[in-house]
């Protein structure tokens, strides 16, 4: 069973957005943040990927 191409799309929106996290870089974090907004990913994924809650996370048990 794979992702449809939307989910492909979240999937690497939160990766480049937890890499941008790593980086640093604050006018990135905002522009892949209205990005991820954007692709309908919740609010709640997005936090979680930006510190490593997402370990543990419920929403990102596939």
């Amino acid at each position: 069973m794979g992702f449809g191409l939307k989910e492909q799309k979240k999937t690497k929106e939160l990766l480049i957005k937890k890499a941008t996290h790593r980086n640093e870089c604050q006018y990135c974090l905002v522009q892949r943040e209205t990005l991820s907004k954007r692709l309908c990913i919740s609010e709640e994924k997005i936090n979680d990927i930006g510190d490593d809650r997402y370990q543990d996370s419920p929403l990102f048990i596939f």
